[in-house]
């Protein structure tokens, strides 16, 4: 049978109290007593008591104010952990193949697309016509394109065209890719975003702005007219996939 420890009475509790306050105050008689032995005030023993019981007091104080500010230095150098992450790149951008490219061509221009057998669109120049500014242009029709962590554009494409190259948009600014030779069978061609010709239009005309990267692409074309080919070039271009990555 277990036994439950008897709890203690008030009156027990109340002599144990009364021992202990009567033996410190003898404590402090024989201290006392011992101090006026030696001619020393004893007002110089309750100093000694008060700056002891101050300290312990300072020391305890100071104790918390450490933790406090080691909390605070661990809070601050998390927060500016998560602040200071960069955030998460954008996933890589895959043009499918069946992708509807929309052709935009200028007055006097003669060109067509169609769907090959691989089911590429494929862009055929029969003449480019007698305008300034004259193109065959192929356009990706999508949204806004975030290139925050991407780095290269990576294009597979094939043609009797002597060139092409890409024009990516961002508002009214052009970052291009150099004009790229093709070839009848398709070819790999790889352009860091970092090294586009960054240009703007200004005065009727476009403003370089050296290489540069655009933060977003809200426009991609693949062009084949004006500052890429001779107006007198006629041929094929087939794109078979575009990545930004």
């Amino acid at each position: 049978m277990l036994r439950t420890k008897k709890e203690e009475s008030a009156e027990e509790l109340a002599l144990k109290l009364y021992e202990q306050d009567r033996e410190a105050a003898q404590q402090k008689q024989a201290e006392e007593a011992a101090f006026a032995e030696i001619e020393v005030p004893v007002e110089y023993l309750q100093k000694a008591r008060t700056q002891i019981a101050a300290k312990k007091a300072g020391n305890k104080n100071q104790i918390v104010v450490a933790i406090l500010i080691a909390f605070a230095i661990a809070l601050a150098l998390t927060s500016i952990m998560l602040i200071g992450q960069p955030p998460a790149p954008a996933p890589p951008v895959v043009i499918p193949k069946q992708t509807a490219w929309l052709l935009e061509t200028s007055p006097g221009a003669e060109a067509t697309t169609t769907i090959d057998s691989q089911g590429f669109t494929e862009l055929n120049v029969i003449k480019f016509g007698n305008e300034i500014r004259y193109f065959a242009t192929l356009r990706y029709p999508s949204d806004p394109i975030e290139t925050r962590g991407l780095s290269k554009v990576v294009v597979k494409a094939r043609g009797t065209l002597p060139k092409f190259r890409l024009r990516l948009m961002q508002g009214t600014d052009s970052y291009l890719t150099p004009p790229m030779a093709l070839n009848p069978v398709t070819k790999q061609y790889e352009f860091p975003l970092s090294q586009l010709q960054h240009t703007r239009p200004s005065n009727g005309g476009n403003t370089n702005l050296g290489f540069g990267k655009p933060d977003r692409i809200d426009v991609l074309q693949v062009q084949t007219g004006i500052y890429v080919n001779p107006r007198d070039a006629s041929g094929t271009l087939t794109i078979e996939s575009i990545n930004v990555n």
